[in-house]
């Protein structure tokens, strides 16, 4: 089956970095206390939310575009994820 034909409701994009910067505000983001501060260990998830609405437009299931760019050396982690039309969540994690 081709999976863009279940898709449902958002594809996200976690990343853990080291230090949350100001820059990172553009996103939706979640610290270790549920707020982000400036300098501490965050979570950094970026979400494109109404996928079958895009899937009607030729969404790029292969590009998210950052809004402000996230340097390598701060990421400790990386995590992919979606929910299907069944509202089952799969997900695929790296850490380097």
């Amino acid at each position: 089956m081709n999976p863009k034909k279940i898709m449902s409701s958002s594809i996200s994009l976690l990343f853990s970095v080291k230090q949350y910067t100001k820059e990172m505000d553009v996103y939706d983001s979640w610290g270790q206390n549920g707020q982000s501060q400036i300098g501490q260990e965050s979570l950094v998830e970026i979400v494109r939310r109404d996928i079958l609405t895009s899937l009607s437009k030729n969404y790029n299931f292969n590009t998210i575009e950052l809004k402000e760019p996230i340097k390598l050396s701060n990421i400790q982690g990386v995590q992919t994820s979606y929910y299907d039309m069944f509202n089952n969540s799969a997900s695929n994690g790296w850490n380097p």
